[in-house]
């Protein structure tokens, strides 16, 4: 055990994910989003075909299908480039997405952590897995600038048991796991 003296102990973490860590999670915002703008198209031109509305009341409803269209893709847009914020500090690992509000993971809450590489679009990247003690689990993509042994001394500091996961995993199969064949490892 390293001692509060120790660089680690004060040290506060912070990094952005990789843009191309969330790349599933955005193909699948884009094949809603346009099955959004579809549905909105074809209901709003079947309207104005089923019902003969008249030309200024047909006109007022394509500018509003119009701007449903264009505000869907300002947001497919927006999510496209925002990347989620991780800051590690003295009593919680906080994550910050495309909302005001944080999210914050207390370390009373988490089980243990897992720092490992996952399989991103034929990229490998830096993982740290999140597994809190009602069973829920959450990954966070490590920017390549985060030293992974800093990482593990950060939170070993802080009293979170951490696994290093020697395999090289997916975001599909972190997704789909079943139960954490890791806590026997770390005594949890």
């Amino acid at each position: 055990m390293q001692s509060s003296r120790s660089p680690f102990f004060k040290k506060r973490l912070k990094w952005a994910e990789p843009k191309g860590f969330r790349k599933s999670d955005l193909k699948a915002s884009y094949k809603s989003m346009f099955g959004i703008i579809s549905l909105t198209a074809g209901a709003f031109l079947c309207i104005t075909y089923w019902f003969d509305l008249g030309a200024e009341a047909t006109w007022n409803l394509l500018m509003a299908a119009g701007a449903i269209v264009v505000l869907c893709l300002v947001l497919l847009g927006c999510t496209r480039l925002m990347q989620m914020i991780v800051k590690i500090t003295d009593k919680a690992i906080v994550v910050w997405d495309l909302g005001d509000t944080p999210t914050v993971y207390r370390f009373g809450a988490v089980d243990h952590c897992e720092i490992g590489n996952a399989s991103v679009g034929g990229r490998t990247m830096s993982v740290l897995v999140v597994a809190l003690k009602n069973g829920d689990r959450e990954t966070f993509g490590v920017a390549p600038s985060v030293s992974t042994a800093v990482l593990r001394a950060t939170l070993e500091q802080r009293g979170v048991s951490v696994v290093i996961r020697t395999d090289t995993i997916s975001e599909q199969t972190l997704a789909n796991e079943n139960g954490d064949p890791y806590s026997h490892s770390t005594g949890t």
